[in-house]
């Protein structure tokens, strides 16, 4: 089997036939739905039965938990797959018909490499869709360097869950998901693999993403608790990384810590926020955004909430 598609769901009764129905819609056929239900209080245990109950082929597999987060579910659903590739899929998101046979067909091109995404389209709360594909190249191209590809500040690429394809044999090296975390544990899992394996992109959106905004984004994040920020030391020190890509791994590790420093901002806790940016070191490159850090710290938080932090983000994209 190629494929073994994993899918988180808590409470998910009234979205989860979206996501499940989108994947028995696509165009490959060699794949397994394995959904593991994290303990949910409603009914998607029930919805989930019956559409596997649809499908004459057998491809839809339901597991059962306790309530553990999605990391520990998302754990739960590789250990239990099948395949020799492993796609994930949000409770909430959908893919597009040829999702699986675009994945396929970079295997193909790239038998060698196990870390492949395609892109995705976002549906906004106004049902506008934002489609993340601007400056792409045509074709199928392999990243060597992720790290110096995004502090570079080249057309963004989709590291997204839904968007992601891992061969099996990554997370028998690597190991799974950091569990007793909720933010940044799936960012952490795409880092680390891209840390030790070129990082393959099929340019084509075949992923929408249903987005509102979750109490979980407008949550502070503590870069002493992220699970990418606590594995920095690991990873500029494992010689088995080259040096150059050990220096891209250092420098975006300090800017996703001034990303979450910004986010302590946003939410107010501006205390913790100094002394984290006070007891922290950063490159000489990051002057510019840490000046505005700075000063947002003076920023009243009306002002802040109004402004959203836009000026504030558009500096870190480019660092």
């Amino acid at each position: 089997m190629r494929f073994s598609v994993v899918i988180p769901c808590y409470n998910g009764e009234k979205h989860i036939h979206i996501s499940v129905e989108s994947v028995l819609a696509q165009s490959f056929e060699d794949f397994e739905i394995v959904v593991v239900n994290d303990g949910s209080k409603d009914g998607t245990s029930s919805v989930v039965r019956a559409l596997a109950g649809k499908d004459q082929k057998g491809r839809v597999r339901l597991v059962e938990r306790e309530n553990g987060g999605v990391s520990a579910a998302r754990n739960t659903g590789i250990l239990e797959s099948r395949g020799d590739y492993v796609c994930f899929l949000d409770s909430d998101d959908q893919w597009l018909p040829e999702h699986l046979a675009a994945l396929s067909e970079a295997i193909e091109r790239y038998p060698q490499e196990v870390f492949f995404s395609t892109l995705s389209q976002t549906r906004l709360l106004t049902g506008q869709i934002k489609k993340l594909d601007k400056g792409m190249p045509a074709d199928i191209f392999v990243i060597e360097d992720y790290f110096d590809y995004e502090i570079s500040g080249k057309p963004a690429v989709s590291k997204f869950t839904s968007t992601i394809c891992l061969k099996r044999s990554v997370f028998d090296k690597l190991g799974h998901f950091v569990e007793g975390v909720k933010i940044s544990e799936d960012e952490d899992m795409w880092y680390r693999a891209a840390a030790y394996n070129n990082f393959v992109v099929i340019p084509r959106i075949t992923v929408q993403r249903n987005r509102v905004l979750s109490e979980a984004t407008r949550r502070p994040v503590n870069p002493e608790t992220d699970p990418f920020v606590a594995r920095k030391a690991t990873l500029l020190s494992d010689e088995r990384i080259d040096t150059k890509k050990r220096r891209s791994i250092e420098l975006l590790t300090e800017r996703h810590e001034i990303r979450l420093i910004r986010s302590m901002i946003k939410n107010g806790h501006k205390g913790k926020a100094l002394k984290t940016l006070l007891s922290s070191r950063f490159d000489r490159c990051y002057r510019k955004t840490l000046l505005i850090t700075y000063v947002s710290l003076l920023i009243p938080m009306p002002i802040i909430h109004k402004m959203e932090m836009r000026n504030v983000d558009k500096s870190y994209y480019r660092g």
